[in-house]
C-alpha cells in the first residue's frame, strides 16, 4: 500500500488536493508548517502530487503493520 506525504506551508493548498482525492487523509500541523498524509493512492495521484509540489513530496511503501501482543 502506498502512502503519500506532502509537506507545505500553508494547510489550504494541502487540504484542497487531498479533498479533490478519492483516499482517506490525515493533516498534520508541524512547528514549520503542515504534512498532508495521503493513504492507499493510486499512481496517478503521486504524479499530480509532483507536478503541483514538486520535491515536498515522498512516497512511501508499507511494509508492516502492527501492535503489541500484550496490548
Amino acid at each position: 500500500m502506498k502512502t503519500l506525504w506532502i509537506e507545505g506551508e500553508e494547510a489550504g493548498p494541502l487540504r484542497d488536493f487531498a479533498r479533490a482525492q478519492p483516499h482517506p487523509y490525515r493533516l498534520y500541523e508541524t512547528e514549520g508548517g503542515f504534512v498532508l498524509e495521503l493513504v492507499a493512492v493510486a499512481p496517478s495521484v503521486i504524479e499530480k502530487a509532483r507536478t503541483r509540489f514538486g520535491g515536498r513530496v515522498r512516497e512511501l511503501e508499507l511494509t508492516e503493520e502492527g501492535c503489541r501482543d500484550d496490548a
